[in-house]
């Protein structure tokens, strides 16, 4: 994205966003704005815990209430998103632009430019993009004890997402549409892999690596790069109308994100296992296909 003018970076300078000093941070986690978006997330968690309970209480096949809840979380957040970045960046392109010297129609131009720039400061919760995003942390929040006690195998994913979300919601508190704009992407393939689960058909299946590969590798990667190549070049032209080092914070929590999608599309979708390739170089082939793989522990107690 291309840097702020200056009404809109007067604007921002002038509410004190970019001021992300640990004293700026302390007197917002002691603010009555802090204990609000708290209070949402806490509520929105109950939510998603009361909502499994019930699941698992009325259908027939209890252990399916997890990925039921996943399902629904997948297609309110990817719709709501949609709706939202429809209105956020399309609507303003192809509206009709209002003449010059409109005071009313300048302030409306400039207040749309805050929404929609990458770096804004968060307007909690008149921004939909945020409660969005507050949306999709309570839903990690949640689903962290089924990824500890059922599949550990997407604790780290979790943890990434919700230091992403805490990094836009609560540290920098700005960039939510960029936040929104990942979240999309991310979801674009999610929403193919939960369709896959309901039908299980190979149609299904292909559609779904088709989209999930395909947006990882077409939409997020380049998006990532694009971002963080924006940030090193405001930083070595000395361009600090951005949130600093929370930006820098952020990106780096959704680059290790990008890695983790990269690693699980390359073993579910073209069946190359990185950590396993990259364990046997570390610590040897053998011992490390005995220690992790069934077939090669029967061997080593075979051997022994």
């Amino acid at each position: 994205p291309p840097p702020m003018n200056a009404n809109l970076a007067g604007v921002c300078a002038l509410s004190g966003v970019y001021d992300r000093s640990l004293s700026n941070i302390s007197a917002f986690l002691a603010s009555p704005e802090f204990l609000t978006r708290l209070s949402h997330l806490t509520i929105l968690v109950v939510f998603w815990t009361t909502l499994c309970l019930t699941l698992r209480a009325t259908l027939k096949t209890p252990s399916s209430a997890p990925f039921l809840i996943s399902a629904i979380h997948a297609f309110v957040s990817f719709t709501c998103l949609t709706a939202h970045l429809i209105h956020t960046f399309l609507y303003p392109l192809l509206a009709i632009k209002p003449p010059i010297g409109d005071d009313t129609a300048e302030t409306l131009t400039c207040s749309a430019m805050q929404r929609a720039s990458f770096f804004a400061p968060i307007d909690y919760p008149a921004d939909v993009g945020a409660c969005i995003c507050l949306f999709s942390l309570s839903y990690f929040v949640y689903d962290l004890y089924w990824a500890i006690t059922k599949n550990r195998a997407f604790i780290l994913h979790h943890l990434v997402s919700i230091a992403g979300f805490t990094n836009i919601l609560f540290i920098s508190r700005c960039c939510v549409s960029h936040g929104i704009t990942a979240l999309w992407i991310a979801e674009l393939g999610g929403i193919f892999f939960q369709i896959h689960r309901m039908l299980n058909t190979r149609a299904s299946r292909i559609m779904f690596q088709v989209m999930f590969a395909g947006s990882r590798i077409g939409l997020w990667t380049p998006y990532v790069v694009m971002m963080v190549w924006h940030i090193v070049a405001g930083r070595l032209r000395g361009d600090i109308t951005y949130c600093g080092n929370a930006c820098v914070s952020g990106m780096a929590i959704e680059t290790m994100l990008l890695a983790i999608n990269w690693v699980w599309m390359g073993k579910s979708i073209f069946g190359v296992d990185v950590v396993e390739r990259m364990s046997s170089l570390l610590y040897g082939a053998t011992n490390y296909g005995a220690a992790t793989s069934p077939k090669g522990a029967a061997a080593k107690a075979k051997l022994a």
